[in-house]
C-alpha cells in the first residue's frame, strides 16, 4: 500500500493548503483586555465569494485523488462493508465539521471575533472556557492543531517522492529494487528547485495546471471503470476486521477536510449560506467517492492495486496518465510544503535571529526540511504504512477528536457564561 493515503491527499490537499495560507493569523476582538500575540495578515480573508464560488472550492478540495485510493480501501472492508462504513465515517465527518461552525459561530458573536480560523478558534475557547489548567495555557489549542497540519502535510510531502520515483519505475519498466531509493534523493534537487520560489501567485498558476491534469486522468479511469464493471455478488461482502484498519487509513484520508471549512466560510460573502452549500457539497462529493470505491473494488477485486491507475495495464495512453499524475504530484509537493513552511517561519525566524537575514534562514529551512523528507521517502522500507500511520493519527484528531472536545468544551462555556478572570 505504497500509494494508497499518497493518492487520497492531491487536489484536496491543495485546496486545503491554498485555503490554510490565506488563513488569518489574528482573531480580531472588541475586548480590548485581551491579551493576544496574533498579526493580522494582510491577505489573509481575499475576494469575497457567492455560494456557487464556494461550493466550487469545497468540490475542488475535497474531490481528487483521493477517490483513486476508494477501490483499495473497499477491498480491506468489503462490496458491502466499504459503502457502509464510508457512509458512517463521512455522516460523523461532515457532523464534527457543523459542530467546529457552531463552536465558531458562538465565540464570533458573543465574544466580538471578526472571525476565527480553526487553530485561533481553539485557543479561544481554551482561554474562555471553565477549566482554569485550560484557560492557563490556552495556546496550546492553537498549537496543537498546527502541529497536526504540520504532521499532515510533510506526510503527503514524503509520500510524493515515493509516488513520483514508483510511477517512473513502471513507465520505464526499470526492475531494480534500489531504483525508488536512488530516485527519491536524485528528485531533491527538481523539488528543491520549485520549492525556493516563495510567489503565491506562481504556485497558483502551477496548481490550476495539476488540477487539469488530475481532471483528465480521473476521466479516464473512470471510462474505464465503467467499461469493465462486473457482478459483485461474487466478491466477500465483508473483508476480516484485521483489514479494516487499513481501510479506516485510507478513507479518513480522503474524507478529512475540515482545515478548509473556517477559511472557506471566512470567505463568504453571506456566510450564513454556508452550512447548507458545506452539507449539499459534501453529501455530493462523499456520494461519488462510495460510487468510485464500489466500482473499482468491483472492476478488479482482490487484484486492485492503490492507487487504482497502477490498474490501467502498459498502454501508452495509460502511461500518458501515470505521468499526468506524477506531474501533477512534482507541483502540488510546493503547495504542501508551503504551509509547514508558513507555520514554522515565525519560530525559525525568533530562535534563529541572529544568523543571517530572514530570506537565508528561510531559505535554508526550507532546503532542510525537502532533504528530511527526501531521506525519509529513500529510507523507510514501508512508506505506505507509515503515511498510513501519520494520516490516520492527524486526520483523525483534526477532523474528529478536536471537533468533539471542543464542542464540550463549547457547551460547557455556554452554560457557565462569561467569567472573571
Amino acid at each position: 500500500m505504497t500509494k494508497a493515503e499518497i493518492s487520497s491527499s492531491n487536489a484536496s490537499a491543495n485546496e486545503h493548503s491554498r485555503l490554510l495560507l490565506k488563513r488569518t493569523s489574528e482573531s480580531e476582538s472588541i475586548n480590548n483586555n485581551e491579551e493576544e500575540d496574533y498579526v493580522e495578515d494582510p491577505h489573509a480573508f481575499g475576494k469575497p465569494i457567492n455560494w456557487l464560488e464556494c461550493l466550487a472550492h469545497l468540490l475542488r478540495g475535497t474531490m481528487g485523488t483521493g477517490m483513486l485510493s476508494m477501490p483499495y480501501a473497499f477491498y480491506h472492508a468489503g462490496i458491502v462493508g466499504g459503502p457502509l462504513f464510508m457512509l458512517f465515517l463521512s455522516f460523523i465527518s461532515v457532523y464534527c465539521m457543523n459542530l467546529l461552525l457552531r463552536a465558531n459561530h458562538y465565540m464570533c458573536k458573543r465574544y466580538n471575533f471578526r472571525r476565527l480560523d480553526y487553530g485561533n478558534l481553539s485557543s479561544h475557547i481554551f482561554q474562555h472556557c471553565h477549566f482554569s489548567f485550560l484557560r492557563k495555557n490556552h495556546k496550546v489549542g492553537k498549537n496543537t492543531v498546527n502541529i497536526f497540519l504540520i504532521l499532515t502535510q510533510l506526510g503527503f510531502c514524503t509520500a510524493y517522492f515515493t509516488f513520483i520515483s514508483t510511477t517512473l519505475q513502471e513507465v520505464l519498466k526499470e526492475k531494480s529494487d534500489n531504483f525508488v531509493r536512488i530516485t527519491d534523493l536524485v528528485l531533491f534537487i527538481p523539488i528543491l528547485g520549485l520549492c525556493l520560489f516563495r510567489s503565491l501567485s506562481f504556485l497558483a498558476i502551477l496548481t490550476s495546471i495539476a488540477n487539469v491534469l488530475l481532471f483528465l486522468g480521473t476521466i479516464i479511469i473512470f471510462e474505464q471503470l465503467f467499461v469493465g464493471i462486473q457482478s459483485p455478488t461474487r466478491l466477500p461482502a465483508f473483508a476480516s476486521p484485521l483489514q479494516w484498519p487499513i481501510f479506516y487509513g485510507n478513507a479518513i484520508y480522503s474524507v478529512e477536510g475540515i482545515g478548509l471549512v473556517l477559511p472557506l466560510e471566512n470567505q463568504m460573502k453571506k456566510p450564513h449560506q454556508f452550512p447548507n452549500v458545506l452539507n449539499f457539497g459534501l453529501t455530493f462529493a462523499f456520494g461519488v467517492f462510495i460510487l468510485f470505491g464500489f466500482m473499482g473494488y468491483d472492476r478488479y477485486g482482490s487484484d486492485v492495486l492503490t492507487p487504482i491507475s497502477l490498474n490501467l495495464g502498459t498502454k501508452p495512453i495509460f502511461d500518458i496518465v501515470k505521468i499526468m499524475f506524477a506531474i501533477s504530484m512534482y507541483i502540488s509537493y510546493a503547495i504542501q510544503f508551503y504551509v509547514p513552511v508558513y507555520l514554522c517561519m515565525p519560530w525559525i525566524h525568533m530562535k534563529f535571529e541572529k544568523y543571517g537575514t530572514k530570506i537565508l534562514r528561510e531559505y535554508a529551512f526550507r532546503t532542510i526540511l525537502i532533504a528530511l523528507t527526501a531521506v525519509a521517502a529513500a529510507a523507510i522500507p514501508q512508506l505506505g504504512l507509515f503515511v498510513a500511520l501519520v494520516g490516520s493519527v492527524a486526520s483523525t484528531m483534526l477532523a474528529l477528536i478536536l471537533p468533539a472536545f471542543l464542542h464540550l468544551l463549547f457547551n460547557v462555556l455556554k452554560e457557565q457564561g462569561v467569567r472573571s478572570y
